[in-house]
């Protein structure tokens, strides 16, 4: 057998003996979950909180996954954020008001009422109800699921620089 013939035979051999190496190191890789809000990464900030309860829990617990937080639009505005996740580029999660997602689904504008929840607990019952569950049906017809809904966004007051507001009629 020539040298040159020798050299090519093994190299082949390694390539071939090595790509198995490769192939487990890549299916070792954790795939990335990339958590995305808008808010400060302040751990008195209720969507900052929630990112990096979710992020700690799949880091605690999952041998596949890797999260990391993206705070104060770090993967871009909350708009562009969620048409990437549509797209299935950028990030994996956002967390977020409901505000940004009536850009995507009208109905889920009727959660910003002013005057709609008399209490956390008839919005609790409502969003973990039928009203939650059409919502998030909706959402997943546009390739979003929601996995939860926040309650501390203080269920839509209304402010003005003049008068109190206290009943619709205001």
């Amino acid at each position: 057998m020539k040298v040159q013939s020798v050299l090519r035979w093994l190299t082949l051999c390694a390539a071939v003996a090595a790509f198995p190496f490769a192939h487990d190191a890549v299916a070792q890789a954790k795939k990335q979950v990339k958590i995305s809000h808008a808010t400060a990464a302040d751990l008195g900030n209720d969507n900052h909180m929630v990112a990096w309860i979710i992020a700690n829990y799949i880091n605690t617990y999952s041998d596949t996954l890797e999260a990391r937080i993206y705070p104060a639009n770090g993967l871009g505005e909350e708009r562009a954020v969620v048409e990437g996740m549509q797209l299935g580029a950028g990030a994996t999660m956002h967390i977020g008001g409901t505000a940004i997602h009536n850009n995507f689904n009208k109905r889920m504008g009727v959660l910003d009422l002013p005057f709609l929840w008399r209490d956390y607990e008839h919005a609790h019952h409502v969003l973990d109800g039928k009203v939650g569950e059409t919502l998030a049906a909706e959402h997943e017809k546009l390739g979003l699921k929601v996995l939860g809904w926040q309650d501390s966004w203080g269920y839509r007051k209304v402010i003005t620089t003049k008068k109190e507001v206290k009943k619709p009629e205001d």
